[in-house]
């Protein structure tokens, strides 16, 4: 059963600084969702809404994002959205704390690109 699917999950940690609890006023996230046989994401780095698919393997915790489509506003802080956009580019892996609660995404063995906490809707 795959843990990180049907979760919205609230940004804490980017390129290993930690993320303020809003950006613009608005939370920084990543949703994983399943459509019939579909894996789509919605995510926001607290400006525009960015909507996409991507491809896991549970077995392997291969996961990887396709481009997505997003809207076109100018925040204040764009710096979030920008790196967001890039870690769901790069990464190629993710691994979830023994708890559930924390999703890490990560290219390679390097340390994690972006961390994630499992957040109620």
């Amino acid at each position: 059963e795959n843990t990180i699917i049907g979760k919205k999950w609230k940004l804490v940690e980017l390129l290993g600084k930690p993320v303020a609890d809003q950006i613009n006023g608005k939370e920084a996230f990543l949703k994983l969702l399943q459509q019939d046989k579909a894996y789509l994401y919605q995510a926001s780095g607290g400006c525009n809404g960015i909507r996409g698919t991507f491809t896991t393997n549970t077995t392997t915790s291969v996961i990887h994002f396709s481009p997505g489509a997003s809207t076109k506003m100018a925040c204040p802080d764009m710096s979030i959205e920008t790196g967001i956009n890039k870690v769901l580019e790069t990464v190629d892996n993710y691994t979830v704390s023994k708890e559930g609660d924390i999703l890490s995404l990560n290219k390679g063995r390097m340390a994690p690109l972006a961390k994630f906490r499992a957040i109620a809707e």
